[in-house]
């Protein structure tokens, strides 16, 4: 009988990881808790776009069509997702929610809401984005506005009309607050508490995601100030428009706390233009106010918190000693931590090379690894 491998979740990470393993013969099994392949993404708002090319982000033994253009939509890799799981006959067990991670023997054996799976090796691939998070400002419960997570945005359509105030300094408050400008919000107020480093998405027709892939190797001292040069040399000085240069490095934010730059699609105009204003971050809620850091007092319709997301790990794993203490895994792609052998984790490693072309290569070096722990087993 061969051995099993259990792979928790069925998105990108989790497909790479069923498309590489099975032709080891291994019987790979893809538990995932929603209903269909992808879900988080069919879940995104409606104007987002891969920040990284066509070509940069496909998954081992399939492309994306050519037909899907250079910057590929939110729908376009959800299509992409299904054909890819069809392609590789990769069979989801959805519906299954893993809830605990157990040692049994030498392998594994997983708690699940249809019972239990044992396996010798376990590959969690569920990623950040599971268990959206809002800060606790003071008085919060007080507002008499809308407040919402990034998650429950779909289209700037919603707003048309509205004065909104976009919480977060990262790729999705940043699309977020340029989608309701050209849907038409009446205001869009963006706030931040650390000004982010923002760079175009293509230099000279060249991807961002290329030159990210060059200076990867190098030295967060030597990748922050070409970072820094290309930002003033085409975004510009955006202080005259209430947006501080950033404090911290580009690469150092990435490495120290999984925070990608800003990716330009649209941001840097709008606040040129005065569309979008940049302001403080919130310091509490008093009714219909936010109360700004700096005293400033705003009165938004509505609050888009995008603040990010918790893994939602820590039942599942968190007895294990294999987290840190942000829930996120202390070791990522081939790397086993030293109390979890056989466990491996894919998708959770922020890249300048991007997230995708990342999940991807670890697949294939993941699947390289197993296939030789594999062979000393066998002798073969």
């Amino acid at each position: 009988m061969s051995d099993v491998v259990a792979i928790i979740g069925g998105g990108p990470a989790g497909l790479a990881a069923a498309a590489t393993l099975k032709p080891l013969g291994l019987t790979v099994r893809v538990l995932e808790k929603a209903e269909g392949v992808g879900a988080r993404w069919r879940n995104h708002y409606d104007r987002l776009h891969l920040h990284t090319t066509r070509t940069g982000s496909g998954l081992p033994g399939l492309d994306i069509p050519s037909a899907y253009g250079r910057w590929v939509k939110r729908d376009d890799f959800v299509t992409y997702q299904e054909a890819y799981a069809k392609h590789h006959a990769i069979e989801l067990e959805t519906g299954t929610d893993v809830e605990r991670v157990e040692r049994r023997g030498a392998g594994w054996r997983l708690t699940t809401n249809k019972g239990t799976v044992d396996a010798t090796y376990v590959i969690v691939a569920t990623g950040y984005n599971n268990l959206p998070h809002l800060p606790a400002w003071p008085a919060r419960e007080t507002f008499t506005g809308t407040l919402v997570h990034s998650r429950e945005y779909r289209t700037g359509a919603t707003y048309k009309g509205k004065k909104v105030m976009v919480v977060g300094t990262g790729n999705t408050g940043a699309e977020i607050a340029t989608d309701l400008v050209e849907q038409g919000a009446a205001e869009v107020w963006w706030s931040f508490r650390t000004p982010p480093v923002i760079l175009p998405r293509a230099l000279a027709g060249i991807a961002t995601q290329a030159f990210g892939i060059m200076l990867r190797p190098l030295s967060p001292k030597i990748v922050d100030p070409i970072m820094a040069g290309v930002g003033r040399l085409f975004i510009g000085n955006l202080q005259k428009y209430g947006l501080p240069r950033a404090t911290r490095g580009g690469y150092t934010g990435v490495l120290e706390d999984h925070v990608l730059p800003i990716l330009d699609v649209g941001l840097v105009g709008a606040i040129k233009r005065g569309q979008i204003k940049p302001v403080a971050t919130i310091s509490s809620f008093e009714g219909a106010a936010v109360v700004l850091a700096d005293g400033q007092r705003l009165e938004p319709d509505v609050v888009i918190a995008c603040t990010g997301y918790r893994t939602a790990l820590e039942g599942i794993l968190g007895h294990l000693g294999v987290l840190d203490k942000d829930g996120i895994p202390t070791v990522s792609g081939t790397s086993q931590h030293e109390g979890a052998p056989n466990m491996y984790f894919l998708g959770y490693t922020n890249a300048l090379s991007g997230n995708l072309r990342e999940i991807a290569a670890h697949a294939r070096q993941l699947a390289d690894a197993i296939g030789r722990t594999k062979q000393l087993k066998t002798g073969t």
